[in-house]
């Protein structure tokens, strides 16, 4: 994909429905992947134990990782067209 994106954009003037279809369809992935992070538990490395406390885990993924993957489900193309 981190080709084809660039290649899209620089290229193609106009999306076929199957790039359209597949594109909202990794979307709907990354997103219910960011909303299943928010339910898996984390490793505490101080304490050597798994953290399963909802308000710690949304916390700290919040601090770390949730900034990227928010970003990584923009749809920029449409945007930049």
């Amino acid at each position: 994909m981190s080709f084809v994106v660039p290649y899209r954009l620089a290229f193609v003037v106009i999306d076929e429905p199957a790039w359209i279809w597949t594109y909202q369809a990794i979307d709907i992935v990354f997103f219910v992947d960011i909303i299943l992070t928010f339910f898996t538990s984390i490793q505490d490395d101080e304490k050597y134990a798994e953290i399963t406390d909802f308000k710690i885990i949304a916390i700290t993924y919040i601090k770390t990782w949730f900034l990227f993957d928010l970003i990584s489900i923009l749809p920029i193309d449409y945007f930049i067209n």
